[in-house]
């Protein structure tokens, strides 16, 4: 089964790096059969989970589904002049059983691809539940946990922004590839979550990166963490959790 929606990469390509932040949307990302088999297949998936302490939503990892296969082998066959020789080095999906506003971040790898897989008729309303893009990079000396969790995320986008950022509204089957050392976060949500879990805003994202050096900065950070562990002094558990 085909998925993607031919399109020009190579003008994909261009708008990608003339904006500022880096970004581009991707409108009718999928063919609507695909789309709506990929979301139905999520909604049915076993993976479901809560991934840390501070998240409000549900995440599936590394989803064993035939249609996100075929969506990353597709994107990859077809999206050279964009990635020039990167791979997707991980993807997950995340459910937002409530409507809750997302936390600040950046993303591992070098290109963010998240696509939005919700009915636009469960927003309830238009223009929001997309993505909000900030004028912050993270640097390349931070460490996962200094810009992917709150409340470090979050100071450091406070500390370095101008106050400039993009607001791109939700759409079904609207993909954002951006880069993915912007600083970001989920747009505030009005889901019909009373629905049912199959009208909470669900999105399915790729890393892009060169896989070894992906792999690489989690193997950096883990040898980091355990020096600076073996050199400071134990905390407590209540030390080590609690958040500001």
């Amino acid at each position: 089964m085909k998925t993607l929606v031919d399109r020009d990469w190579s003008a994909v390509a261009a708008q990608l790096e003339s904006r500022t932040p880096r970004h581009v949307v991707l409108d009718d990302f999928l063919t609507p059969t695909a789309a709506e088999r990929v979301h139905k297949e999520l909604l049915q998936h076993w993976g479901w989970r809560k991934k840390n302490w501070v998240s409000a939503h549900l995440h599936n990892a590394r989803p064993r589904i035939e249609t996100c296969a075929c969506i990353a082998t597709e994107f990859i066959q077809a999206a050279g002049p964009v990635i020039d020789g990167l791979e997707i080095c991980d993807y997950w999906a995340l459910l937002y059983p409530k409507n809750s506003t997302g936390n600040v971040h950046a993303d591992a790898g070098r290109l963010t691809l998240t696509l939005w897989l919700t009915p636009d008729r469960h927003n309830l309303t238009a223009g929001t539940g997309g993505l909000v893009l900030y004028d912050v990079n993270r640097h390349p000396s931070q460490m996962l946990r200094e810009y992917l969790v709150p409340p470090a995320s979050v100071h450091y986008v406070r500390k370095h922004s101008a106050g400039n950022h993009i607001h791109i509204p939700y759409r079904w089957n609207r993909a954002v590839l951006f880069d993915a050392t912007t600083f970001h976060r989920t747009d505030d949500l009005h889901f019909d979550i009373a629905a049912g879990m199959h009208a909470a805003r669900m999105n399915l994202s790729f890393a892009i990166d060169n896989l070894a050096e992906y792999y690489e900065q989690f193997e950096r950070d883990g040898r980091r963490e355990k020096h600076a562990s073996e050199s400071a002094p134990a905390a407590s558990a209540d030390e080590a959790y609690e958040p500001e």
